[in-house]
């Protein structure tokens, strides 16, 4: 019985290529709070646009760069491996803290006040990153969708924008 063929390795990505993934987190961080404060403030969106686009840029560099190494180097380079992995990048940086959070309030007994400082957490971690006034908008749950959105759309942008056609 012959062994089924092997994935074809990739050419591995080139520094530019995984160096254009903060930007376009950052862009499509400004874009998401700009949008969603516009309606309400707008043009003071501008500051917590801006502010969103940094946090963005930074968490895609310290998270998405190794993430989309490896997704390069192991042959993942279809359109939803890439927004999987957007979301999971995008959740890490809020669900990292909430995670520890969660486990020393169960450890230390107090998960009576643990939904109003799981919420006080959230909305702090939220409002470095220049979103809270969308936080406040949300329930607690959705919370969490907004960086898990905005690293679904970076990786469906850096998809269409580099994936595809470097592997055409």
């Amino acid at each position: 019985m012959e062994d089924p063929p092997s994935r074809p390795t990739p050419a591995p990505p080139r520094a530019l290529d995984i160096l254009l993934l903060p930007i376009f987190t950052g862009v499509v961080s400004a874009c998401a709070v700009g949008a969603a404060l516009w309606p309400r403030v707008g043009v003071a969106a501008r500051e917590p646009a801006t502010i969103a686009a940094v946090v963005g840029a930074i968490s895609a560099g310290i998270v998405g760069i190794p993430a989309a190494y490896w997704a390069w180097t192991s042959g993942r380079l279809k359109i939803h491996q890439w927004m999987a992995l957007g979301a999971v990048a995008g959740a890490l940086p809020i669900a990292i803290p909430m995670v520890g959070h969660v486990l020393g309030s169960v450890l230390r007994g107090e998960t009576a006040v643990l939904r109003q400082t799981s919420t006080g957490l959230l909305e702090m971690l939220l409002a470095s990153a220049g979103v809270l006034d969308v936080a406040r908008r949300l329930p607690l749950i959705a919370l969490d969708a907004v960086p898990i959105s905005i690293g679904t759309m970076s990786g469906l942008l850096y998809w269409c924008l580099v994936v595809r056609r470097r592997t055409r």
